[in-house]
């Protein structure tokens, strides 16, 4: 039997990161993706508009980082430094 859009869940780790004055994409736009992606983690940045890698790449960096190192975190292999 196939499975309805509705029914669908993403269970890898993910990541929304909002904008605070993003004309486009509204933070509550992304309101209820819990219900389809259950391992998410959301991010945001409220001085910023759409183009968050180009307006605050720092803060974006920030949250990126954290999340990948949770994300590894969470899968239980050791990380080795390689520099």
């Amino acid at each position: 039997m196939a499975m309805l859009p509705t029914q669908a869940k993403l269970l890898m780790p993910a990541l929304m990161v909002t904008a605070g004055k993003d004309p486009v994409l509204l933070p509550v736009f992304s309101k209820g993706m819990e219900n389809v992606i259950p391992n998410l983690t959301r991010g945001h940045i409220e001085e910023c508009g759409h183009w968050t890698q180009m307006e605050r790449p720092s803060e974006l960096n920030t949250i990126l980082i954290s999340w990948l190192k949770d994300t590894h975190n969470n899968t239980g292999v050791a990380m080795t430094p390689k520099l």
